[in-house]
């Protein structure tokens, strides 16, 4: 019966061992993912930024664009002018 008792006793101490084991893997696991969405918390961050950056790109060359357009157009009305002067 003792040893019964005893063997009973080492499954218990094994098992136990076997929780621990899993519950260390299982925090792990926790701080891996915890470590990974900081990560793409601050991807997100980066690529607002970007967006904001390139969407001001895109309005400062389009204003770039009408400004040379009229840039275009009071050059070819100086010519017409000048040669007018001619």
């Amino acid at each position: 019966m003792t040893d019964i008792i005893n063997s009973s006793v080492d499954i218990a101490e094994v098992t136990l061992e076997d929780i621990e084991s899993l519950v260390s893997m299982a925090n792990q696991s926790k701080n891996a993912v915890e470590a990974v969405i900081a990560r793409v918390q601050q991807q997100l961050v980066n690529s607002a930024t970007i967006q904001t950056n390139m969407q001001q790109l895109v309005e400062e060359t389009q204003n770039a664009a009408a400004l040379s357009a009229t840039n275009h157009e009071l050059g070819e009305s100086l010519m017409s002018e000048l040669v007018v002067l001619k």
